[in-house]
């Protein structure tokens, strides 16, 4: 109790710093003006999420394109940043500490000349750090703060609105007057050249060379659970498809082996995959004829190498979070309070989540449906 009054108290001092700092200063929202082939030192702070982090990455390519002699460092998380690694558009990668301290440290490190602050992520605590690198020029969206939003220690601010957070994120260049193509936007991702054979190895190890193939991922990141739809329904789907002839891959994630214990009343064969590289797992899903997943990494990574997916969403928006400009099906619940999570706040539900439970196997079956229709698979 004490401990939450305290939070409670700090929140309210970090509004009351706020609110005065914006009613001091108001954010510029004039154009930044560069020269196209100065030598430039960009830095891009990567939200939270793999998923997230390759909704951020067509900003790189129009930064590097816009200013080829620039140098752009990135500072995330280290395991989202891992779905990157690949990415050619970048020059430096900085890990977060879990420390404030530490990233005081690395903000100083990296001197600037632009900073810019991916959504969702921006928040007081980012708009502190980034006072640090000495940058001219700080670009976010608003944070929420107690009553609103802020844009106080940011020199150019976007305002909040619902959009498709690519958007969202590609639209932070209009500073720099960079325009770009909705082909332009959307996230793509780079395979590790050394891993050009994994697919025909993969194929042949586990006898699927000329089959078809649905690639599943029943669970989310740790503290995204509410976004899990029941396991056992997604075992109904699988024996339905395994009737049609399909072949199941199961991807379980480092935050999601106790579906493992689950998989013995899986009444089909099933391939479960624990503990790949991202790398691999791109390879795996680039030869899947579809995915089917909650509101994960996985339907994000399978558009990035142009697989179809089907994603089942509870809590959170589709029109805000789904695969950018893909061939790809949503599954909607149909809950009165739903959707209801925004990226201002942590995933909490009480009342447990019910609209997971709205969503029958014969909804998701459906979609399958819909998108074999899309990519001529009726079979």
């Amino acid at each position: 109790m004490v401990k939450k009054l305290i939070i409670r108290i700090f929140k309210s001092c970090i509004s009351i710093i706020c609110r005065f700092g914006d009613g001091i200063g108001k954010t510029n929202q004039t154009e930044i003006k560069f020269l196209k082939n100065s030598p430039y030192h960009i830095v891009l702070v990567a939200p939270f999420g793999i998923g997230n982090v390759l909704m951020i990455s067509p900003i790189l390519k129009l930064l590097k394109e816009t200013y080829p002699h620039c140098s752009i460092s990135v500072i995330g998380e280290k395991t989202s940043l891992e779905i990157i690694k690949y990415n050619p558009y970048w020059d430096n990668m900085h890990f977060l500490s879990k420390r404030a301290i530490g990233n005081i440290k690395l903000f100083t490190t990296v001197s600037c000349d632009i900073l810019m602050c991916g959504y969702p992520g921006s928040s007081f605590r980012m708009a502190f750090y980034s006072i640090f690198s000495s940058s001219k020029y700080r670009i976010a969206y608003e944070y929420p703060i107690i009553g609103g939003y802020s844009s106080f220690l940011f020199t150019h601010t976007m305002p909040r609105i619902k959009k498709h957070f690519v958007d969202m994120n590609v639209d932070l260049l209009k500073f720099q007057k960079i325009n770009s193509s909705v082909d332009e936007r959307k996230p793509k991702y780079y395979f590790y050249k050394s891993n050009d054979n994994y697919e025909k190895e993969f194929l042949e190890t586990h006898s699927l060379t000329n089959e078809k193939i649905v690639g599943m991922q029943a669970g989310s990141a740790s503290e995204g659970g509410g976004k899990r739809w029941p396991f056992s329904r997604f075992r109904e789907v699988a024996k339905e498809l395994t009737k049609k002839g399909y072949k199941i891959i199961l991807f379980v994630g480092p935050d999601e082996k106790e579906i493992v214990c689950e998989t013995n009343g899986m009444q089909c064969d099933c391939i479960i995959l624990i503990d790949n590289t991202l790398d691999q797992v791109a390879h795996i899903l680039k030869v899947c004829d579809f995915t089917i997943s909650n509101d994960s990494s996985l339907m994000h990574i399978a558009a990035a190498v142009g697989t179809p997916s089907v994603g089942i969403y509870g809590p959170t928006n589709p029109s805000l979070s789904s695969p950018y400009c893909s061939t790809h099906e949503a599954v909607v619940a149909n809950f009165e309070c739903s959707p209801c999570y925004t990226a201002d706040k942590s995933l909490s539900c009480k009342i447990g989540y019910k609209c997971m439970k709205t969503i029958s196997v014969q909804d998701v079956l459906q979609a399958v449906e819909r998108l074999q229709k899309r990519i001529g698979q009726t079979k």
